[in-house]
């Protein structure tokens, strides 16, 4: 027996039990393709939410994480936020592309947290799930899927571009 304390919480276990959520029960369904990088001791995060196949949002910009832990904090920061602008735009459920393997594995709890940003992001996405439903899937980087290169793309323009606003770079995109 198991009991849960919210829906998404309830449909997360479902899908971390082999069994895939299906996107069409849910009322506002989005999928997002996430990326981090780091070049020059500089890190940037990316993501691209999909409404169908059409591309809606498009964000990017610097890691606030710790340099220490390089392109890893690009990632997770990349997929906080992509989960978070699902949440704010009224997505109850998001189907999140991640190339780095731990954005999935910390967010189901199947790897351990040993850093203060793994514990974070773990907790992040733990309480994300009570206002939305969240499944990981895990693609190939750099191998030609379009939404990774682009999010990957978004991810090194947030590199470069450290002292632009959050605003201001979705209004460029």
């Amino acid at each position: 027996y198991k009991s849960f304390f919210s829906y998404p919480e309830a449909k997360h276990f479902l899908s971390a039990s082999g069994q895939k959520m299906d996107a069409s029960r849910f009322k506002n369904p989005m999928v997002a393709y996430t990326d981090g990088s780091f070049v020059d001791r500089k890190g940037g995060w990316g993501f691209v939410i999909l409404q169908g196949n059409v591309p809606t949002i498009k964000a990017y910009g610097p890691c606030t994480k710790r340099s220490a832990i390089r392109n890893i904090g690009g990632e997770i920061e990349a997929a906080e936020k992509a989960i978070q602008k699902a949440i704010d735009i009224g997505a109850d459920f998001i189907q999140l592309h991640h190339d780095y393997e731990g954005i999935g594995r910390w967010g189901d709890g199947d790897w351990q947290t040993n850093r203060d940003e793994t514990t974070a992001y773990a907790d992040f996405v733990r309480m994300a799930r009570e206002r939305i439903a969240i499944e990981f899937v895990k693609v190939k980087g750099h191998v030609g899927d379009k939404y990774n290169e682009m999010a990957d793309r978004l991810a090194e323009m947030g590199v470069s571009r450290q002292t632009l606003s959050f605003e201001a770079r979705l209004a460029q995109i």
